[in-house]
């Protein structure tokens, strides 16, 4: 084991395992100080910025990938987002809680 990772400011909530496009593992975290983080395991090192723009607390994370082989990071907050991050371009796309029944 080596040195713990460090770079979150609170607790952490969620995480998720994956592979990136070019094969090596990662990890994501979130939690707390509403930031989700992505880190190479084996090196303990963050990649990149974290992704923001929750405004709540972070519980859940999931990796997954398109038909046309993108890969994409859901996180579910609790300030009643779930946004959509394309790990390839970092950007988002935000889900929002309906207040109204949907029929």
């Amino acid at each position: 084991m080596g040195e713990p990772l460090t770079g979150h400011t609170d607790w952490i909530w969620a995480l998720a395992v994956f592979t990136s496009p070019g094969g090596t593992p990662r990890l994501a975290s979130a939690g707390n100080d509403k930031t989700v983080r992505i880190w190479d395991p084996e090196s303990g090192t963050q990649i990149g910025e974290p992704f923001t723009g929750h405004t709540g607390e972070v519980w859940a994370l999931a990796v997954f990938t398109s038909p046309r082989g993108t890969p994409y990071l859901a996180s579910a907050s609790l300030d009643e987002t779930v946004r959509i991050w394309n790990l390839n371009t970092r950007t988002e796309h935000v889900l929002r809680r309906q207040t109204k029944p949907m029929h």
